[in-house]
């Protein structure tokens, strides 16, 4: 949308104004964002961008002057708040939104998608003026929600759908737009007393829970189950999570967790790592991240578990937007809680196989006790090989859990074969 300017607030206080700089700048590689800092953010007490160009101590922020973000670089705003956009998932809700709205999707920038999502986003970063502002007091159906989501999904596939008989896409938008990912979800606010559903995009009643609902997916792999069962084994082996359980919905379970960025009615600042510091491949440059930002030792170990759980369980989607870090209003950071904990190893492609994202040493499978034992030895983590030890129990029992988690024989005994070639340490 032309000349929209959008400001950057976190706890009401304004941090910085962005507009999209297209036209002619776009000849010269010169298209993105422009920022420009509020003169007083060095004096709110927190920075939103410790390990990154825009700190307190450059000369840019000190100074409130602008700068410019290319285009090419995490869609063109800055880096800081690059989480903030939607993600796969929500940028095929986005679409059909606006595709039953009649804008044109070549009209909207990336500084009018931050508009869009408006004070709804995760963490607590808001953006004002909002463009789109749906009823916070309305109850919101799963089921039709959970049907337009298989539709969606539906479309990867080459299969279309008539968005403008859909009306439940004004509720999807209201739930689903600033989820990241590409699995479908919806942000959700439940009250189990009334059983009423609300969009958690809001600041509602202390008698709503706020979740994040990843539905099931269209495939046939139980997903919710088996992330249900990685949740159980990650609260065994001491790793820190939000409480997860299954929903039913029309007859298929559903992965329910709560989020980390809403507490007592208020938000948490929240980022992905990779919002934070950009492309991140290696478990000791995670460590590097917690010195910067100068976690306490329990921060420190729950990373050593994360990777030792990852390793010897199958989660290979240990990407640098599954870690992420909150920050409160005094401006001191903590690791977030764990989440997307689950079995991902592909069975189907030999190339990828069980090759992690983060590796160890500079491998991605097979990694030995010693290199554990180094990994933590060298991040001051204490205990390493006990720890180790530990988990290699706790996800062994992985079959117990499969039980509780209601898995099918065949999917179980799959992963626990999994499991024991990993665990030979």
């Amino acid at each position: 949308m032309k000349n929209n300017i959008v400001s950057v607030l976190l706890w009401g206080k304004e941090i910085c104004k962005l507009k999209w700089e297209g036209g002619y700048r776009q000849k010269f590689g010169k298209v993105g964002s422009l920022i420009s800092f509020n003169p007083e953010y060095h004096s709110f007490g927190f920075d939103v961008d410790p390990v990154g160009f825009y700190n307190h101590s450059t000369y840019l922020v000190q100074k409130g002057m602008s700068d410019i973000c290319h285009a090419n670089e995490y869609n063109g705003i800055p880096r800081f708040l690059s989480s903030s956009l939607p993600d796969d998932w929500g940028n095929e809700v986005f679409s059909l939104w606006i595709e039953k709205n009649g804008l044109r999707s070549h009209d909207l920038t990336p500084v009018d998608k931050l508009a869009f999502i408006g004070r709804r986003g995760m963490g607590a970063f808001e953006f004002v003026p909002q463009l789109y502002d749906p009823r916070s007091d309305e109850a919101i159906a799963l089921e039709d929600l959970y049907g337009l989501a298989k539709e969606i999904e539906s479309m990867r596939e080459g299969v279309s759908i008539n968005i403008q008989d859909r009306p439940e896409i004004n509720d999807l938008m209201a739930v689903g737009m600033s989820a990241g990912g590409k699995h479908p979800k919806a942000i959700v606010a439940i009250n189990w007393s009334t059983g009423e559903v609300r969009s958690g995009q809001f600041i509602l009643p202390n008698d709503f829970t706020q979740y994040i609902l990843k539905f099931k997916d269209s495939d046939k792999w139980p997903t919710a189950e088996i992330e249900y069962a990685y949740y159980l084994m990650a609260k065994d082996a001491s790793i820190d999570m939000e409480k997860c359980s299954l929903l039913e919905i029309d007859g298929e379970n559903h992965f329910l967790t709560e989020r980390f960025d809403r507490k007592e009615g208020r938000k948490l600042h929240s980022v992905t790592l990779q919002s934070l510091c950009g492309t991140v491949t290696s478990y000791e440059e995670i460590f590097k991240v917690c010195r910067k930002l100068q976690l306490p030792y329990h921060d420190i170990e729950q990373i050593f578990r994360r990777a030792v759980f990852n390793y010897l369980s199958g989660v290979c989607d240990d990407h640098d937007k599954n870690f992420s870090f909150v920050m409160d209003e005094d401006g001191r950071w903590r690791l977030s809680p764990a989440y997307d904990e689950t079995f991902t190893v592909n069975f189907k492609n030999r190339f990828i196989g069980d090759k992690h994202i983060m590796t160890i040493e500079e491998c991605n499978r097979d990694i030995s006790m010693n290199q554990f034992v180094r990994l933590a030895d060298e991040n001051d983590v204490r205990n390493a090989e006990h720890i180790v030890k530990e988990i290699s129990e706790v996800v062994q029992s992985f079959t117990d859990k499969a039980i509780d988690a209601k898995i099918d024989t065949i999917y179980t005994e799959l992963i626990s074969q999994f499991i024991k070639s990993k665990t030979r340490l």
